[in-house]
């Protein structure tokens, strides 16, 4: 008994065959499509059971479907697999081809024709909108983390297809579809913050889809994650920098090298300023008015009227056409370089977190946590330790609320000081 994926019907004349999963079992055997509509591809780019990847402009078309192609693949052995090992738990021996293809279709064949149609256009519809996002990315009308982040979610979808041999469609997403998927990836080790967020992306994918009128089920709508899944303990420190963390940052010398020059320069106007990543890197001279910086925010889309101090002004000064964009991701990894060679920044900081209800405790030096949204807190933290009342400071970074407000003040930061005061 054994399954293994092979390529049938491709010559050299006609290189383009199908993909199968073959099911071997008492010296018979029976294949199995792939895929909804079947698995075609090119004989020269399949390879030891799956996809692979040619060199040349010619096979462009082909290498955008590898990764797909292989999900299918790795869909449907998944699929085969858990039945055949159910079987042979429940009956002591292998099924025959037949039954093995009647418990097959009853898993994944069970549909009715509208949505049979749905599972067929699922993937499809989601691959479109990646190629989609991709284009408006190359004009600059979305940004490169919007479709970057879609990959993480793509693949969760396709590993939790795998796991649970079954194969999505648009109505899937109800609330106990999304209560396994929460579990499944809970079961991976994923850290409830991390969590949040895939479920923060995959329902804005789904409104999409909804909006458009490609979804017709909405229940997805109505999925919390439960309660006791916090992302971190109540009153836990807030990660900002000090007064004398903030100088050792300002004057560390870097040696010239630009890149990390320009990151220090942004996360540095970011603590001048509170404002976010998203809407730091947009900042010139052309949003200064009456000594003011004015810009409509790209998260809550909230105008702000920000006072240029003399850290703003001199970076402002130091780039006269305007800050510039960099990617999210490099701009953390050259933070915590940074961080890396400040002194101050050494010191073991604990910090926990949770994956589902396990509590995940990780000591490390308070550089390890520094990222761009620590400049939004050190902005605020600073703040308040120089006296400005909180009213003002809201109103400079747009937070409604004083609740919200808080999660972005680390109390520790300045309390010896304010202490000294009582003697």
């Amino acid at each position: 008994m054994s399954l293994k994926v092979v390529l049938r019907n491709a010559t050299d004349s006609k290189p383009l065959g199908n993909v199968y999963v073959q099911y071997a079992w008492d010296g018979q055997s029976k294949r199995f499509a792939v895929g909804a509509r079947g698995l075609k591809v090119h004989k020269d780019g399949f390879e030891a059971g799956e996809l692979v990847k040619c060199i040349g402009a010619e096979w462009k078309e082909h290498n955008a479907t590898v990764k797909a192609g292989n999900a299918e693949i790795a869909v449907t052995v998944g699929a085969l697999s858990k039945i055949v090992k159910r079987f042979v738990e429940d009956n002591g021996v292998a099924p025959s081809g037949e039954v093995l293809e009647e418990l097959y279709l009853s898993n994944t064949g069970k549909l009715s024709g509208e949505a049979r149609a749905e599972e067929k256009t699922f993937w499809k519809h989601l691959e479109a909108y990646q190629i989609e996002l991709l284009a408006k990315v190359e004009r600059k009308e979305a940004r490169a983390n919007t479709v970057r982040s879609l990959n993480p979610l793509f693949t969760l979808l396709r590993e939790y297809e795998v796991a649970h041999g079954v194969r999505l469609t648009w109505s899937s997403f109800d609330y106990k579809m999304l209560d396994s998927l929460n579990e499944f990836i809970v079961g991976q080790g994923k850290r409830n913050s991390s969590i949040r967020t895939r479920f923060a992306k995959l329902k804005a994918v789904l409104n999409h889809f909804v909006k458009i009128g490609v979804c017709k089920h909405v229940a997805f709508r109505e999925y919390r994650m439960k309660r006791e899944q916090l992302s971190a303990p109540k009153g836990q420190r807030i990660i900002a920098l000090s007064d004398a963390e903030f100088d050792e940052w300002m004057s560390l010398d870097l040696g010239g090298k630009k890149r990390l020059e320009y990151a220090r320069d942004l996360f540095t106007l970011s603590c001048a300023t509170g404002l976010r990543y998203s809407d730091v890197k947009r900042v010139g001279w052309q949003n200064v008015e009456a000594g003011c910086i004015e810009i409509t925010t790209v998260k809550t889309r909230e105008q702000l009227h920000i006072p240029l101090n003399a850290i703003s002004r001199a970076i402002l000064d130091k780039y006269p056409s305007g800050m510039k964009h960099i990617d999210n991701n490099d701009y953390n990894e050259d933070l915590r370089v940074i961080a890396g060679r400040c002194k101050s920044l050494q010191k073991q900081v604990a910090q926990i977190t949770y994956s589902g209800q396990k509590e995940i405790e990780v000591i490390a030096p308070k550089a390890e946590f520094i990222t761009s949204h620590v400049a939004r807190k050190t902005f605020v933290t600073r703040c308040l330790l120089k006296g400005i009342p909180e009213f003002k400071i809201r109103k400079w970074t747009g937070h409604k609320d004083l609740s919200s407000f808080e999660k972005y003040i680390d109390t520790i930061v300045g309390q010896a000081e304010f202490m000294e005061k009582f003697n």
